[in-house]
């Protein structure tokens, strides 16, 4: 039975078990360095600001596939004239809800038959 109060090298016992055979290749460059470290997240704040980051770029992404093109339609339409009491931002506001509650109606449709 084996001496549990020997302190063991974990190194040598694994050097031990596992002998290279010919089959083994070494990709090692023969130097004796720890290995080099992921540049992009080296702390867990950077990976934190990595994920906020990706966040704020897609909601920005779609808050313009939303809003751009009612804002480009007001604009058109404010070339020839708007309707009495109408103004470009009414127009930009009731054009933008209304893709929203599209795109919303989209999102619940698909939920919904995601679970059939």
């Amino acid at each position: 039975m084996a001496d549990l109060t020997k302190p063991r090298d974990l190194d040598a016992i694994l050097a031990r078990r596992r002998g290279r055979s010919a089959s083994v290749r070494d990709l090692t460059d023969g130097l004796d360095r720890p290995p080099a470290r992921a540049g992009a997240f080296l702390s867990p704040l950077r990976w934190l600001l990595g994920i906020a980051a990706q966040i704020v770029i897609v909601a920005l992404v779609l808050l313009a596939i939303l809003a751009v093109p009612p804002v480009l339609a007001c604009s058109e339409r404010a070339q020839h004239g708007f309707f009495a009491g109408n103004t470009f931002g009414t127009c930009a506001a009731q054009g933008i809800s209304a893709r929203m509650g599209a795109f919303e109606q989209k999102v619940r449709r698909l939920i919904l038959v995601s679970g059939q």
